[in-house]
């Protein structure tokens, strides 16, 4: 799963992460605990389901390193409802960052972006469930698409917006290369104000 990767990495670079979310009764749960001690990644204010089974996802990758084949169990995830995340809105509202994943039912997505006060970065995981994220663009502190789910969510093709910024980064080189390799053009205003004679 894309958060617990992103939770993985946080607690490796920051001096305290925690994540909110549930577990089943399994052996991936287990695991989940096993690595999130080896990581110092706080799992306190998580939730068992009894006789649930932990969120699994599966990947596989093409020859061009593009997902090929996906196959996900998320349904526990349906646990993490607004009174589940009410009752950890305290805690929630502490963090310097909260990362959300789309893998939470839209009911609740809705319910944490209006009452976290805490800086929102958003996971679309998937083209399937990135359309959760449109009604709440506004309320996001930054969003972590693929090209896939940019693009479903601006409505606009990476393609179109590459060739209409072609110009702009043509002129940018140009202007570059003027500034570092004639002196005349970067010196003339500091020579204009008395600065350089």
């Amino acid at each position: 799963m894309h958060t617990k990767w992103t939770a993985r990495r946080l607690a490796a670079d920051a001096m305290f992460a925690a994540m909110v979310t549930v577990l089943g009764q399994d052996s991936f749960a287990q695991s989940v605990r096993d690595n999130a001690a080896a990581i110092g990644l706080d799992l306190s204010h998580s939730a068992v389901i009894p006789g649930g089974r932990t969120g699994t996802y599966l990947f596989i990758a093409g020859s061009d390193g593009d997902m090929a084949l996906a196959v996900n169990d998320m349904a526990i995830y349906d646990h993490i409802t607004p009174d589940f995340l009410r009752q950890r809105l305290e805690f929630i509202n502490r963090a310097g960052l909260v990362v959300v994943e789309t893998n939470l039912p839209e009911e609740s997505l809705q319910w944490l972006c209006q009452h976290c006060t805490a800086p929102i970065l958003a996971d679309p995981v998937s083209t399937i469930k990135a359309p959760r994220l449109r009604p709440l663009l506004g309320r996001l502190t930054a969003l972590k698409p693929n090209r896939m789910e940019a693009e479903l969510l601006s409505g606009v093709k990476i393609e179109t917006v590459f060739k209409q910024l072609i110009a702009y980064f043509a002129a940018i080189f140009a202007v570059l290369m003027l500034v570092t390799y004639v002196p005349q053009i970067s010196l003339a205003l500091p020579s204009l104000m008395g600065y350089v004679k």
